[in-house]
């Protein structure tokens, strides 16, 4: 098992919209992760494959500040060596506050953090709020080796306002002596509805998971690191449930991933997402021509196929309310 860590969304809940999301804002948000929760998570990992490294997302974080604060001392406490957490900056208007709320942290246990920079993200968020995290970061002793993560429409080359305007953004923070990295958005969750005709040139899905997403966590091998939200559905990408820890351990998911994974990570692991947009054809889902990528492919076919196969698309957050769609 080549199992590390885990990715903790704590909560769905964010200070923005933004309409590359990986999630759909809903009418109840559930209520976030408790401290006392992770860490039962995290001791239940200690005698399979321990959990080296813990990051804590959202949504935004850093609404529950002083919660984030607990959690990233546990995580130290609980062994894992490397804690992360990530921020939009809605709240970094203040260089004293920021240095302040972020030596905390890091004292706590904390260390690296990730900031969303982009021009969806400053539609909302002053450009001097990353300004201030920024030089905090490097202040601290908070970066690591990693630039500022900023998402670039499809791709940098793009042409499109957004891309644009991310550009100039990118300039700044260079500016700044700050390093930014561009990376694509992704079409899935809010962010499928943003893919343009024209970028649409892939028929079929030759790849699987593993040999195009450096990052992915569907992996023959096992996932490195899973995904695990307030709702405590375990990802091993977005809306692809393992299932629940609250109905199982996640030793036990980890384990079925190996031996006797679910219909939908089986097709992704053998036959790939081709495999899923089999299933859904199954269904009555009619594909288009081509698709951005075998993401894009994936995302529009799980979306239709959750309708009958809801179990392994979870959670809520992660689609559109399928209740509304009327079935074929």
């Amino acid at each position: 098992m080549q199992f590390q860590g885990i990715i903790f969304n704590m909560t769905y809940e964010c200070s923005l919209r933004c309409p590359h999301c990986f999630y759909y804002p809903q009418a109840a948000p559930r209520a976030a992760f408790t401290v006392a929760r992770m860490r039962e998570i995290i001791a239940g990992m200690k005698d399979i494959a321990p959990v080296r490294e813990v990051h804590y997302t959202g949504g935004e974080p850093f609404l529950y500040y002083d919660r984030l604060l607990e959690a990233v001392a546990m995580a130290k406490e609980s062994g894992a060596r490397r804690i992360t957490c990530s921020t939009n900056g809605y709240w970094a208007d203040d260089p004293d506050k920021t240095r302040r709320m972020l030596g905390a942290l890091k004292e706590a246990g904390l260390t690296w953090f990730l900031i969303s920079a982009d021009a969806f993200h400053q539609d909302a968020v002053p450009l001097e709020n990353i300004r201030i995290l920024s030089q905090a970061r490097v202040d601290l002793g908070l970066q690591g080796n990693d630039d500022l993560s900023v998402v670039a429409m499809i791709t940098p080359e793009y042409e499109h306002p957004f891309n644009t305007r991310t550009r100039e953004i990118v300039g700044k923070i260079r500016e700044w002596g700050h390093g930014a990295s561009l990376h694509n958005s992704m079409p899935y969750g809010l962010g499928h509805e943003l893919v343009p005709p024209d970028v649409c040139a892939m028929p079929r899905a030759e790849r699987k998971c593993w040999e195009f997403r450096t990052w992915s966590f569907m992996d023959p091998k096992g996932p490195r690191t899973v995904i695990i939200g307030p709702d405590e559905n375990v990802m091993v990408c977005y809306g692809v449930s393992l299932g629940n820890v609250r109905d199982k351990p996640l030793p036990v998911l980890l384990r079925e991933y190996d031996e006797a994974p679910n219909p939908i990570v089986a097709a992704l692991l053998t036959e790939g997402v081709e495999g899923v947009a089999a299933r859904a054809e199954a269904h009555g889902w009619k594909r288009k021509p081509a698709y951005q990528n075998e993401c894009h492919l994936c995302y529009c076919a799980r979306d239709w196929l959750r309708q009958y196969e809801p179990e392994f698309l979870q959670p809520d957050e992660c689609y559109p309310d399928w209740t509304k769609r009327p079935k074929a």
